[in-house]
């Protein structure tokens, strides 16, 4: 689950949110939202970009549209035909971000680059099967393994990067000869998702633990990166945050104690 701002309409102030995953639980969570001065984005390593108009189909200009220059794949810059992020004199193309769409969408051409870079840095043999829609996986005898590649979309201005573990979601293999994880590429591709024609989108879940400012009178997006669950759950009620689940450090402790307990009573019986 996600928490984002819903950046796909334009509101005539300031909006304001912060971003991040819960696993392992059923609760859901929602970030802040603010409005005029009350959002404010100050400090070390926040960056901003302009949000660009779109002249050729202005219906669509509700959106947040942005100029991206390319995007660098660990320390590979892709190799993507210049303009794949321009808005296209037939309607189509342009690059937006959207938290409403879960998954980053990319053109076809960008996104067979980065799945080139990830075959060839990555010690894992592909998957045939995929999950939950996405088509690029990989086999991993391990839990939890996430590969630290980071993904760099170079914006007008900014470089907005994706940390590794936002880049991909692991599942467990399912069937009785399967033994393992898949690990697969959070992202879709344009032409299989046969979407055709759309804006190239970053997604919510690429928008994670990032602090990220609409600032509408400035025609501006400014963002940093943030711990946002720490942030969120320090404001959060103390009596919601008793449910949230005990760690499993505490199974460690309880399960000797009640060993203990039915020794002891074996014995006194």
């Amino acid at each position: 689950m996600a928490a984002t701002f819903r950046a796909a309409h334009s509101f005539g102030g300031i909006a304001f949110g912060c971003s991040f995953v819960v696993q392992g639980d059923d609760l859901e969570f929602s970030t802040a939202l603010l409005f005029g001065s009350a959002a404010k984005l100050n400090g070390i390593g926040v960056q901003s970009t302009m949000v660009i108009n779109n002249t050729v189909l202005p219906k669509l200009n509700g959106y947040y549209h942005l100029s991206v220059e390319g995007i660098t794949l660990g320390n590979v810059s892709l190799n993507i035909p210049r303009g794949s992020f321009d808005i296209q004199a037939n309607e189509s193309g342009g690059f937006i971000i959207d938290s409403g769409t879960h998954y980053t969408v990319l053109p076809h051409a960008a996104f067979t680059a980065v799945v080139s870079v990830l075959d060839s840095v990555l010690w894992l043999p592909r998957a045939n099967d995929s999950k939950a829609g996405l088509s690029v996986c990989y086999s991993s005898p391990y839990y939890d393994y996430i590969p630290d590649v980071n993904m760099t979309f170079h914006m007008l201005g900014a470089d907005y990067v994706v940390d590794g573990e936002h880049n991909f979601v692991q599942y467990r293999e399912s069937g009785p000869t399967k033994i393992g994880y898949l690990l697969c590429l959070a992202m879709l591709d344009m032409d299989e998702a046969s979407v055709a024609g759309v804006p190239t989108v970053l997604g919510s879940f690429q928008q994670q633990d990032y602090h990220i400012l609409y600032d509408n009178a400035k025609q501006r997006l400014s963002f940093t990166p943030t711990l946002c669950r720490s942030l969120y759950m320090s404001s959060y009620p103390s009596y919601l945050q008793s449910k949230v689940p005990v760690p499993i450090l505490g199974c460690h402790i309880l399960l000797p104690l009640l060993l203990l307990y039915f020794v002891a009573f074996s014995l006194t019986v």
